[in-house]
């Protein structure tokens, strides 16, 4: 999750996006796709939802975000109590 008055009002330098982007650019093709569809989402998601949002099957989904998960792009959580 985040605050998106801290973000707004922090400086963030260029040097920082574009390094953000350089980083994001190196991963494949499918993965840049299946985190536009995470990122519709919303800012915490499931591998299910994602699977029905992307139409692509779970383990494959959980494959793509592999690389963007290495980098800390993005995070598991633990999974809540059911």
């Amino acid at each position: 999750m985040w605050d998106l008055n801290q973000i707004q009002e922090a400086e963030i330098s260029e040097n920082v996006i574009e390094l953000m982007t350089d980083k994001i650019l190196d991963f494949p093709s499918e993965s840049i796709e299946i985190m536009k569809v995470a990122s519709c989402i919303g800012s915490q998601f499931d591998l299910e939802t994602l699977s029905i949002a992307s139409g692509i099957n779970g383990d494959i989904a959980e494959g793509l975000l592999k690389k963007p998960l290495q980098e800390g792009l993005i995070l598991l959580l633990p999974l809540k109590n059911q």
